[in-house]
């Protein structure tokens, strides 16, 4: 005894088979419709954040990096010195 559903789990036979006709991909369910206006807003956003933030970002790394080598290599010995020369 078996109970259908509604779903042929069965292959069909090969003379059932159509060949010649595309497999058609779904559609992604998760991803929303875009329109006109998100894309309008997203392209000049892109821009900024490419001319602006990201050299902005890169410098700021660079200043924190630059600070770093200068604590430890001059300031910390010059420190540590004047300690010593306070002794």
């Amino acid at each position: 005894m078996s109970v259908s559903v509604g779903m042929d789990l069965d292959k069909p036979a090969p003379h059932q088979e159509r060949a010649a006709e595309p497999r058609r991909v779904p559609a992604r369910q998760d991803a929303p419709a875009e329109g006109c206006l998100v894309v309008a807003i997203r392209l000049p956003v892109r821009i900024v954040v490419l001319v602006l933030v990201v050299p902005v970002r890169m410098a700021w790394d660079a200043l924190v990096v630059g600070g770093r080598f200068l604590r430890d290599a001059a300031l910390r010995p010059l420190g540590r010195a004047l300690l010593w020369v306070g002794r």
